[in-house]
């Protein structure tokens, strides 16, 4: 199970990590990678992560995972790894990898004091009749509401992270029902500024995150940030549509277990139930390969993931009989010649001149299955939508 120390230097750290998971797996079915991802992106060190299963080979059955941390130097003679920076964490004999992640869950949600001062140790019942006390308090939170004058003064001191915190209270399970008759008292103009600046603030924070971050090559990043941005890809198509599965998979086990395909996304046409698959590479990916005398090839991230959605349609289609008979009781979804959608590269930056342009159309306006959208597109389409709101188109 030990990887090679060295590797090419022509390797991008995308496909480092790349190769180190074919040569970790390679000869060692019973090992399978569930996550990956680029920890730190140079300039003198690299930091990737593995979290992987070992599993039993006769029964499948997961006997214990490990987590591997490694740091890597980019040289002229080649990738090389730093063994005294690297380690791997195994649940085998004692929770390892738990731990760790006890351990950063309570230094992120403050349960780990970060400044220095005084502490004290409490009971978990006195500290459960402090909370009782503390929300006995929430009458007098009401009362301010409940007076104009006073909640105007509120909000002028608290200013906007005193009405973020208002907010979320009022969504809580408790007040959610409270809120929904309170909201029908207001004015229908008002609900609709309302709603518009709810949808303004979530098409502006994706726009951000592109602006900061369209040189990420994690694509892992780009897979949860679409996620929790799912509404995005819908800006794709005219009918609507909304997700349906997160890892799809999408057929193709044999006998053994082995061999499953999982799409990105898997997303359904709200009307029809109809589903199309969706594929996520990365802005970093490359659109446009070497030239080819008077023009340029399709790169190799580009046709690579055309043909791996084309196998995922063929997947499903294969086994959607299946899949539909083997659960019945979940929620319904047909495949009647489903699209599939492809988001990779980004075209401003890619696309210098006129015969890659010409190739890059060409290309993607003669797949006949595949709609092709680059990352800098899709960004485009919601800032479209961002100025609508504002008024300034």
């Amino acid at each position: 199970m030990n990887d090679p120390k060295k590797y090419s230097s022509e390797l991008t750290p995308q496909d480092l990590l790349t190769e180190i998971k074919v040569n970790l797996t390679t000869g060692n079915p019973d090992i399978d990678i569930s996550k990956s991802v680029i920890i730190k992106d140079g300039p003198r060190a690299y930091k990737i992560a593995l979290l992987y299963a070992i599993k039993s080979r006769n029964s499948g059955e997961v006997k214990h995972e490990a987590l591997r941390l490694q740091t890597f130097k980019r040289l002229k003679r080649g990738w090389e790894e730093s063994p005294s920076n690297s380690i791997t964490l195994e649940n085998k004999e004692g929770d390892e990898i738990q731990k760790l992640y006890d351990f950063l869950f309570s230094h992120a949600s403050d349960i780990i004091p970060r400044d220095n001062g005084n502490y004290l140790l409490v009971k978990e019942g006195e500290y459960v009749e402090l909370v009782k006390k503390s929300n006995a308090q929430t009458h007098l939170v009401q009362s301010v509401l409940e007076d104009p004058d006073e909640y105007q003064e509120l909000i002028k001191l608290g200013g906007l992270d005193l009405l973020s915190d208002i907010i979320k209270i009022s969504l809580s399970d408790e007040s959610a029902n409270d809120l929904s008759l309170k909201l029908k008292e207001l004015d229908v103009n008002q609900i609709s500024k309302l709603n518009a600046i709810s949808g303004l603030t979530q098409l502006k924070a994706y726009c951000d995150i592109w602006e900061t971050e369209k040189s990420n090559a994690d694509e892992e990043f780009w897979q949860r940030t679409l996620s929790k941005y799912s509404w995005v890809i819908s800006q794709v198509y005219s009918f609507p549509v909304v997700i349906f599965q997160e890892k799809a998979y999408v057929g193709g086990k044999w006998l053994n277990n082995k061999g499953g395909n999982v799409a990105d996304f898997i997303y359904k046409n709200e009307l029809t139930t109809n589903v199309f698959i969706v594929d996520i590479k990365t802005p970093a990916a490359k659109i446009v390969g070497p030239r080819y005398r008077q023009t340029y090839a399709p790169s190799t991230e580009l046709s690579g993931g055309i043909i791996q959605l084309l196998n995922y349609k063929n997947k499903l289609l294969r086994d959607y009989s299946n899949l539909i008979s083997n659960h019945p009781d979940e929620q319904r979804f047909d495949t009647f010649n489903p699209r599939c959608l492809l988001i990779i590269g980004n075209y401003e930056e890619e696309i210098t001149d006129s015969a890659k342009k010409e190739a890059f159309e060409l290309s993607r306006s003669n797949s006949k299955d595949i709609d092709i959208i680059t990352f800098d597109e899709l960004y485009a389409k919601v800032n479209i939508m961002v100025k609508l709101l504002e008024g300034k188109l």
